[in-house]
């Protein structure tokens, strides 16, 4: 289990390669607080959040967790999009109540940073866009 769990972050890590990804601040946007660039506005629309991981339950043994998704639109996955990681209920948190990553070319993306504080169900919401969805992740006693 404790294996499956560091293949499941090293392989979150190696999807990332290429792409931010960040904790952000509870202020959000740039330096000034705008929203994200022009750029991100012209991207598809995202149809869908897909959890991809953890597809099983995790050991609650103090260490992180690695939550992974994938966006896709209309047309296929989304590339550049960006994501917001947030805790809706449970035993877990983000440093600084929520994490901010951007899809690769595949529409995968990952918030790395999910510190669990107990087992039960955890319940995220995850948003690109327009876009939210609720994913949720098993925390094993």
């Amino acid at each position: 289990m404790i294996a499956r769990r560091v293949l499941g972050g090293v392989l979150a890590l190696l999807l990332l390669t290429g792409t931010t990804a960040c904790t952000a601040s509870a202020s959000g946007g740039g330096a000034s607080g705008a929203p994200p660039s022009a750029s991100a506005a012209t991207a598809p629309a995202p149809t869908g959040i897909r959890l991809l991981g953890p597809d099983e339950p995790v050991p609650f043994d103090g260490e992180s967790v690695s939550v992974v998704v994938e966006v896709t639109g209309a047309d296929g996955p989304i590339s550049g999009a960006d994501v917001t990681f947030t805790v809706v209920s449970g035993p877990a948190a983000f440093p600084g109540r929520f994490e901010v990553s951007t899809t690769d070319e595949t529409g995968v993306t990952a918030a790395l940073m999910l510190t669990p504080t107990g087992p039960g169900e955890v319940v995220l919401r995850v948003a690109s866009g327009a876009l939210a969805s609720t994913v949720t992740v098993t925390i094993a006693p």
